[in-house]
């Protein structure tokens, strides 16, 4: 029997291509979105949700395996209600999933000071945006969920993809934190492959778009997780030539993202 997952958000860009991705790898998709717009039929069956509310999609969560809530939404208070909602959800399944991926930012870190930020070391920053992500993050810590469920909180920069008929990516900051979609679909199956995996994780490259980063995914590092895309230029040059999402996907492999032997040399 396959796996089977449930991605909340299902509509939107981070989600649409992680519906196809865990398709081709083999997974039942259960797309939860407020429209079906760029969900393939064959990419996962659909459920309607409002972003806010436990509807009819909770009962999707019976019985998976793991589920994935990409609804970031358009301001703060829809992250917090998209979190709050699904956190209901996973409250009343006698069998919940054996894990909780849920988006966070990178906006949680303080970034006014020359230091290095990780996991274990970052400061939370002073700004609006840093406390948005703080109570993001607290609404997910903070759901009551069954025991057996592990939470991970990813928090991310900018994810990468070049869209069929946009132009060739550019203008990131200097120290913008960014990532290739096919190191943020690989990170994914990496952290839910990862039983003991729980907590906050810096999903990002381990490189500045411009030079040296002030941010270091340093937990991803020390379990083993290999990117394939560490630089800007050679990501923006690779997607630029597979524009889409069914070219992105004629050039990725469908195999299981394999674990690393540690930091690879130089990273940081």
């Amino acid at each position: 029997m396959n796996p089977v997952i449930v991605v909340m958000g299902a509509e939107g860009v981070l989600g649409r291509y992680a519906c196809r991705h865990f398709s081709r790898l083999g997974w039942e998709v259960v797309a939860v979105g407020r429209r079906r717009d760029g969900v393939a039929c064959d990419d996962g069956m659909h459920l309607e949700w409002d972003g806010k509310n436990v509807g009819a999609w909770a009962m999707a969560l019976e019985g998976a395996d793991a589920v994935v809530n990409l609804a970031d939404g358009d301001d703060a208070v829809a992250r917090l209600e998209s979190t709050r909602a699904l956190g209901q959800g996973l409250a009343s399944c006698r069998i919940a999933p054996r894990v909780w991926l849920n988006a966070s930012t990178v906006n949680w870190y303080d970034r006014d000071h020359d230091r290095i930020h990780d996991e274990w070391s970052g400061e939370l920053g002073k700004c609006a945006a840093s406390h948005a992500a703080l109570a993001w993050e607290d609404a997910f810590f903070g759901a009551v969920v069954p025991p057996r469920t592990r939470k991970v909180a990813m928090r991310l920069g900018r994810v990468l993809v070049q869209e069929a008929g946009t132009e060739k990516i550019s203008g990131l900051a200097k120290d913008e934190a960014w990532l290739h979609m096919e190191d943020f679909l690989r990170a994914l199956e990496f952290l839910l492959d990862d039983a003991f995996f729980s907590g906050a994780v810096n999903v990002i490259s381990p490189h500045g778009a411009k030079g040296a980063s002030p941010l270091r995914p340093l937990r991803l590092a020390d379990e083993g997780f290999v990117w394939r895309w560490g630089r800007l230029a050679e990501a923006i040059d690779d997607l630029a030539a597979r524009p889409g999402i069914d070219r992105f996907f004629e050039r990725m492999s469908a195999r299981p993202v394999e674990r690393g032997n540690g930091v690879p040399a130089g990273i940081f």
